[in-house]
């Protein structure tokens, strides 16, 4: 924010070349020591008490501006300040891959997850493609990962990026934002019957009635193997369906089911 720091500088000058004034009659080369040693001190406070609020100020207004983020802070008001900590910290040349910014963004997740099912078919589609590659990922290492990545409420979630391939983790992080995002520009609600859908698209005589019940049902006695495994094939058999259905069922599962 080189806007900010320019802004503080020139204050912290100004300011100190008032205070030497009156230091003038020491002497030209005692004026200028006072004067920088009164900027640097002055400096150092300003980035402690100025540049903080100054940051936050920006950065909401930039923000503000993002229909996505403006989204979010109507709606999760407790957010606002994770946000701004995740953007400020990037600004100030913070890595995207840094543990700050992926706090943040798992922070948020959960909102930015919410918006998904209101989001256009090829949104819909394109999240679920990766979010089915990222439990196979899960399922490979332990299949109780897969089970809390995909039904984080019974046994409590995980933290993907601690897991996750960095290709898969990111590609996962761009196509819940770009999906959320067009969700808020261009919100889609489902109109179809869900019943009816899966019905058509899954074969549910494949799958055991323990299967079903664990997909259904899931809670913390659920068998994690067990659920993760139906979940997948469900999903993959859904990925097969024509357009409209495919994404129609997605919706509906993320909205209805």
């Amino acid at each position: 924010m080189w806007g900010i720091a320019a802004l503080i500088v020139g204050l912290s000058a100004a300011v100190a070349a008032l205070l030497a004034i009156p230091f003038r009659r020491w002497g030209n080369v005692a004026y200028v020591v006072v004067m920088a040693t009164l900027f640097l001190l002055i400096r150092v406070g300003a980035d402690q008490t100025i540049r903080p609020p100054l940051e936050n100020w920006y950065a909401e207004k930039e923000l503000a501006k993002d229909p996505l983020y403006k989204h979010i802070f109507d709606q999760y008001p407790e957010l606002r300040e994770p946000i701004l900590t995740g953007v400020i910290h990037v600004a100030n040349g913070g890595s995207m891959d840094s543990k700050e910014w992926s706090a943040m963004y798992h922070t948020i997740a959960p909102a930015l997850q919410a918006l998904i099912g209101k989001a256009p078919p090829e949104h819909i589609v394109r999240f679920m493609e990766v979010t089915v590659a990222a439990a196979k990922e899960l399922q490979r290492q332990d299949p109780e990962l897969c089970f809390k990545f995909l039904y984080p409420d019974p046994r409590g979630g995980i933290d993907s990026t601690r897991y996750l391939d960095p290709g898969t983790q990111k590609e996962m992080m761009k196509m819940l934002n770009e999906g959320a995002e067009a969700a808020v520009l261009h919100p889609h609600r489902f109109d179809g019957d869900l019943d009816e859908l899966m019905e058509k698209h899954v074969a549910i005589d494949q799958f055991t009635q323990e299967e079903l019940l664990a997909v259904a049902t899931p809670n913390e006695n659920t068998d994690a193997a067990l659920a993760c495994g139906a979940s997948i094939r469900i999903f993959d058999q859904i990925l097969k369906a024509p357009e409209p259905d495919r994404a129609e069922l997605f919706r509906g599962l993320l909205t209805e089911g």
